[in-house]
């Protein structure tokens, strides 16, 4: 109870609360803790979710890259075997095998067994050669129909599925798991297996089946590697719902049998659901992998929640632990700060009621007391109020920068929305635009760090608020890392006069730190309303453009009678420079382009004007390489820059760097195409048609490009350069193999083919029939004459 000195008016206030703010403090930080401590529990549980769904993305896409790495392998490996000529011979043959190709059927089996040996997924291997009705495997050959009653015996695919199959794909196809049973030693032996089939061992289709067996159960040993943790289970379907491999069988078979299931995880692959399995709920995480070549695969994992949930138990006893100790805490602290900031409240009551006990009196408590009190003294007292510049909230500086920067910012609703919900209040209608380049020296990026450099970009624009525009609302943007946008709400258009001095009072400050840093300042006139604001920042962009690099006056106000002189580089000087760019004379056409520069860049022209300039100059160029088949892409390398989409980034001196490497580069190889003879270039083909040579050698023996290289052989011979170079190949393997007993993979080595399907390929291409059918024809034809 609280009394009062003077004892005419002493009274009691009422009752304190001092209980009512140990309850409020104790509230307080109780529930801030018990909701913080639901946040970080259900924080780490999300974060242990999306660890656990990431680590089995990454996962099921490594296992995806192995699955696909081992058929590429087996697709490699097949592609190898086609270059025993034995095993062509007879993959390809559409003749009936016959006694005498007894040593082909024991090569082939040979190389089936080294096939096998070196794939660990492979169960079995072999050849079925339609039109002998036989099938070759690692064993030997046997008639097709013993070999599918007793030695391979699929449950899905009998005989006449293999003598009917056709593959309409270019490499292998996978078909869906069989059971495989071997009887042919007098006991059954069964296991699952995956058919891996191709017809097509290179581009060439043959009317026999090469069918890889893979063995499911080395596919599931491999799955299995790629659990995280002990408890979950990974298997892989097809996109049609088919199971081709698990780690459990339980999970293959709910897949299957379950209605649901499947669907979902169809429906979602790339994604994760929750799903109850036998009465628990379990986390499926699938992932399809777009980069397959030989399947539609989806890899399944399914994680046990009761697992996810065990690995939260520590930090949920932690929470408990955290939620006892924080209430107790919490009651000791409210007490001891309800005492400490009650006591203050007191005397503070005591002081103001010295000089209106009565009033104090009449409250219900000391509270509303003081809240009565310290209103009536804010409103007294006027002198308060700080004229403090607005501080613009990050989602408003945005749309403010959209509003000048975009020529349709009416057209963009959610701007429309902003403006329209009054988040933008200005109090007078017109507005000026001013854009300020910073440039900072090199000296000032080696004396100063990052923080520095903030701190001084931070500091300018405050300097433009208390100093150069103190009597205005201002609004500083950030528009670049080095230009700053300030947007100045004016009762009237003509203040920009008294705008002006103060700018260039702000140049002059920077003056003295010329070598660390030197200010331009572009102004757009006043105008009213938000189109105003645009209109003044474009005048603003052009007036800073406009400023010469080596001028004094570092402060441009937009006018409609801006007028600078364009540059110098007329129709006649452009076709000159066409002109010496297509010759060979390099020394004439450097001391041109030199020559167009140095008068340019004499005349002092605005920066945005010199740009132009460079860009009439790189056109030009892009029309010589053009007109000489080269590519300045491919000429610059590494170098490359596209100037007429990114002139804006670069200095006047990258520019004028860069345009002079161009024409140097360009009048080298110009140089060079100016000489060539084409006789000369065919009579070197002609003398060296043995070895392995390709265009882009003999353009750089002749100093010219690959390009221009190909061009000439299309306009003076008629064809291009690789397929001269083929035909007369073929025509000296002709000879070969008309006039000699060399065997077939001698010649083709002899004319140049480093590898012999590529020279059967092309042979069959040019003649209709491959080179040992071609010399058979031959010898028959001489027989017969």
């Amino acid at each position: 109870m609280i009394k009062f000195k003077n004892k005419d008016h002493m009274k009691v206030i009422g009752k304190k609360h001092f209980f009512r703010l140990i309850y409020f403090y104790f509230l307080i930080p109780v529930t801030i803790m018990l909701i913080s401590t639901f946040f970080i529990y259900n924080n780490y549980k999300s974060s242990f979710e999306k660890e656990l769904e990431s680590n089995y993305i990454s996962n099921l896409s490594a296992l995806a890259d192995d699955i696909d790495k081992a058929l590429s392998e087996i697709q490699n490996t097949t592609f190898l075997l086609s270059l025993n000529s034995n095993f062509y011979d007879v993959f390809y043959s559409d003749n009936e095998l016959t006694p005498l190709d007894g040593y082909k059927i024991q090569a082939v089996k040979n190389n089936l067994i080294k096939f096998k040996s070196t794939k660990d997924l492979i169960d079995s291997v072999y050849i079925l050669h339609k039109s002998s009705n036989k099938v070759i495997d690692t064993n030997g050959s046997y008639d097709a129909e013993g070999f599918y009653s007793r030695v391979a015996k699929y449950d899905k695919y009998p005989q006449k599925f293999w003598f009917n199959f056709t593959n309409n794909f270019t490499s292998y196809q996978m078909l869906k798991p069989s059971i495989l049973e071997d009887s042919s030693n007098g006991v059954s032996y069964k296991r699952t297996v995956i058919p891996f089939v191709t017809s097509a061992i290179e581009s060439l289709k043959s009317p026999n089946l090469l069918v890889v067996n893979i063995s499911v159960n080395k596919l599931n040993s491999l799955i299995n590697k790629y659990r995280f943790i002990d408890s979950s289970q990974i298997a892989i379907v097809s996109s049609d719902g088919t199971v081709f491999s698990s780690t459990d069988m339980h999970l293959a078979n709910l897949m299957t049998s379950n209605g649901n299931l499947m669907p979902n995880i169809i429906k979602n692959y790339n994604n994760f659901f929750e799903y109850t399995i036998d009465g628990n709920k379990h986390l499926i995480i699938n992932f399809h992998s777009d980069s397959a070549k030989f399947n539609d695969f989806i890899y399944v994992a399914s994680v046990p929640y009761n697992d996810f949930y065990q690995k939260l138990s520590n930090i949920r006893l932690l929470a408990y632990l955290f939620i006892l100790f924080g209430v107790l805490g919490s009651l000791i602290i409210s007490y001891f700060m309800s005492v400490k900031i009650y006591s203050p409240i007191n005397n503070l009551v005591d002081i103001l009621a010295k000089n209106d006990i009565e009033e104090q009196a009449a409250n219900d408590n000391e509270i509303e007391y003081l809240n009565s009190q310290i209103t009536k003294i804010l409103s007294d007292n006027n002198f308060l109020r700080q004229d403090l510049s607005m501080v613009l909230p990050f989602a408003s500086e945005q749309y403010l920068i959209k509003i000048l920067t975009k020529d349709d910012f009416l057209l963009d609703d959610d701007i429309k929305d902003f403006i329209s919900n009054d988040n933008l209040n200005f109090k007078y209608q017109y507005f000026c635009v001013a854009v300020t380049e910073l440039n900072f020296s090199d000296k000032f990026y080696n004396s100063y760090n990052n923080d520095e450099y903030l701190t001084v970009r931070k500091g300018i624009a405050k300097l433009f608020d208390e100093i150069a525009l103190k009597d205005y609302t201002s609004y500083a943007l950030n528009l670049a890392r080095n230009t700053i946008g300030i947007v100045i709400n004016m009762a009237d258009e003509n203040d920009i006069d008294n705008i002006l001095p103060n700018m260039r009072h702000m140049i002059d400050l920077f003056n003295y730190d010329a070598d660390l840093l030197n200010i331009k300042i572009g102004m757009g006139r006043a105008f009213s309303g938000y189109i105003g604001m645009n209109q003044s920042y474009k005048e603003a962009v052009s007036a800073l453009s406009s400023i010469p690099s080596s001028n004094d006056d570092k402060l441009k106000v937009y006018s409609d009678i801006m007028d600078y002189s364009n540059y110098q580089y007329s129709i006649r000087d452009e076709n000159k420079l066409y002109n010496y760019l297509l010759t060979p004379h390099k020394q004439e056409a450097i001391s041109f382009l030199n020559l167009l520069i140095e008068k340019n860049l004499q005349a002092d022209l605005p920066q945005n004007v010199t740009r132009q300039f460079y860009l009439s100059l790189y056109n030009t160029m892009l029309r010589v390489a053009e007109n000489k088949g080269l590519s300045v892409k491919e000429l610059m390398g590494n170098e490359y820059m596209d100037l007429q989409s990114g002139i804006e980034l670069l200095s006047i001196n990258e520019i004028n760097m860069y345009i002079r490497l161009i024409a140097d580069r360009m009048l080298d190889i110009t140089a060079g195409n100016g000489k060539i003879d084409i006789n000369k270039v065919v009579e070197y083909i002609e003398s060296n048609y043995q070895a392995d040579i390709y265009l882009e050698q003999i353009a750089e023996r002749f100093n010219t490009s690959a390009k221009y290289l190909s061009r000439l052989f299309k306009e003076t011979l008629g064809v291009g350069f690789h397929e001269y170079l083929t035909t007369f190949r073929i025509e000296k393997a002709k000879n070969l193999l008309t006039d000699t007993d060399l065997s077939v993979n001698q010649i083709g080595q002899m004319i140049g083919f480093t590898n012999y399907s590529t020279f059967f390929r092309l042979f069959k291409k040019y003649e209709g029939v491959n080179p040992s059918q071609y010399r058979d024809s031959r010898k028959n034809d001489t027989d017969v004459s």
